[in-house]
């Protein structure tokens, strides 16, 4: 597991410096990207993130020209996020770069490779996500 973390996190991590962001901003700036005007408590919870550590991220984003907050025309109580240009330019040239460089790599397993990987990430997913008083309880 930590060989597996330590490449998946430099290769992550390489990756997104190219950008100019950090892994988890980068996280941010995908959502935003396949959900356009997202409420910050309802962008946390999509990334299991507090508002508060969010807000901070979004911020630094904001300031780097990437995200504008936008007032709902209906409440103005209500304050969205929405990506800059820049930012969708950005986010573009990130998914052709993923087509490019990284999606190849992928296909370099065999078919069954794939579907195993898949499937053993999956288990892992589900096993990660079991309590530990949900097992006491089994």
């Amino acid at each position: 597991m930590r060989s597996i973390h330590l490449k998946l996190k430099n290769m992550i991590d390489g990756f997104f410096a190219e950008f100019g962001v950090t892994g988890v901003q980068a996280m941010v700036l995908g959502e935003l990207y396949l959900n356009e005007n997202l409420k910050i408590t309802d962008l946390a919870k999509e990334l299991n993130m507090t508002n508060s550590n969010l807000s901070a991220i979004c911020r630094r984003l904001e300031n780097n020209g990437m995200l504008q907050r936008k007032r709902d025309t209906n409440d103005q109580r209500i304050v969205k996020i929405t990506l800059t240009d820049k930012a969708h330019q950005m986010a573009d040239r990130m998914v052709q770069t993923m087509r490019e460089e990284y999606f190849p790599l992928y296909q370099t397993a065999t078919k069954e490779d794939r579907e195993d990987i898949v499937r053993g990430l999956t288990k892992l997913d589900k096993l990660l996500s079991i309590q530990p008083n949900d097992q006491a309880h089994s």
